[in-house]
């Protein structure tokens, strides 16, 4: 990607960025808990849940394991939870969260995004800690990447985790986890692939999306939509690597 292609990727990610966290602001709105403990116990199930595959018993095995490690928490903040995980890091709270059964790369890092970055639930952590953020790399992601810089990284391998967190240090050297807003990006506007489905829209907004997800509000629906009225196309149209757009 030239300098000026990653200027025009920043911008528009740092100009738009506030539309994405208020997407997911919908959805922690709806399962807001007064209780901090259970509050983690819903992001960390969410997480858990993320892709809806896996055995049922691993992963009530896990949140049960989960729930003693928050158990111990006398309040909500970084040095407590790196307390009851007896870790020194974020970097060490991510590693030590694979030890609970179906939590790999992607959804240790989702979690943590979660309470760190949109949620912020966990108070009294450093302000230079959003540099070590990960991005929860998975196949929208990798997809995007892949379209607009032109990569060949394989969708839920550990090469494309660790490729498109450096990546990120790259690109957003400050705030890495930006990057990740081309999961929002990549879901609404959906890359081109070699085995199309003819009922994808393809680089084109897809309203229907929108319509069925049941956490957003109406409100966010509407300026969503006001958004896509004036972005039809993908806004990546014009940087894009792999000329998805021509007929």
């Amino acid at each position: 990607m030239t300098d000026v292609n990653e200027e025009i990727l920043k911008q528009f990610i740092q100009k738009n960025h506030n539309l994405v966290k208020e997407y997911y602001l919908c959805y922690y709105n709806r399962y807001r808990e007064e209780d901090f403990k259970e509050q983690l116990r819903i992001l960390f199930v969410n997480a858990l849940s993320a892709g809806g595959e896996g055995k049922i018993s691993q992963k009530a095995s896990s949140i049960c394991l989960f729930e003693e490690k928050v158990n111990k928490m006398n309040k909500c903040t970084y040095s407590e939870l790196l307390r009851v995980f007896n870790v020194g890091s974020y970097l060490k709270l991510n590693e030590s969260l694979k030890m609970f059964k179906q939590m790999g790369p992607k959804k240790s890092a989702l979690f943590l995004r979660d309470i760190f970055y949109f949620e912020n639930i966990i108070k009294e952590y450093p302000i230079d800690l959003k540099k070590q953020f990960l991005v929860p790399v998975d196949r929208v992601i990798t997809r995007t990447v892949n379209s607009i810089f032109n990569k060949k990284y394989i969708p839920n391998s550990d090469n494309a985790f660790r490729e498109i967190n450096i990546l990120s240090k790259i690109v957003f050297p400050n705030e890495p986890i930006l990057l990740e807003d081309l999961w929002f990006w990549g879901r609404f506007y959906r890359c081109k692939e070699e085995k199309a489905n003819k009922d994808i829209p393809y680089c084109e907004f897809n309203k229907e999306l929108l319509n069925v997800d049941k956490d957003v509000t109406k409100e966010y629906r509407e300026k969503m939509l006001e958004f896509a009225n004036n972005h039809k196309n993908c806004p990546f149209k014009e940087i894009c690597k792999k000329q998805n757009y021509k007929k």
